[in-house]
């Protein structure tokens, strides 16, 4: 017998499906935080109560940009034609971990 997990088709299955939803999840959420974002453009985030500085806010309205291409792509809507590291891209927002 080998070490580790050795799961079996309904907790591979149970996985694939939690995944699945949660990967909807985050798309549909993504989708509101850009359109919510995108209503408030840089004006809005650098405004009280936010207050926001310029660059900060670029660069806000940047990442969520970046997140919602994810979603898009999920949903259908949009396609990534190049190499991008959207890891890389969202460090600011995720920190090193």
């Amino acid at each position: 017998m080998a070490i580790g997990n050795q799961p079996n088709a309904a907790q591979l299955n149970a996985q694939a499906a939690q995944l699945a939803m949660s990967w909807r999840s985050l798309a549909q959420q993504t989708a509101a935080l850009q359109a919510y974002v995108t209503g408030l453009g840089s004006a809005g985030l650098q405004a009280a109560p936010l207050s926001f500085s310029s660059g900060d806010a670029s660069a806000f309205i940047t990442a969520c940009n970046y997140m919602a291409t994810l979603a898009q792509v999920y949903q259908g809507t949009a396609t990534q034609g190049s190499l991008f590291n959207f890891g890389n891209a969202l460090v600011a927002l995720t920190g090193p971990s």
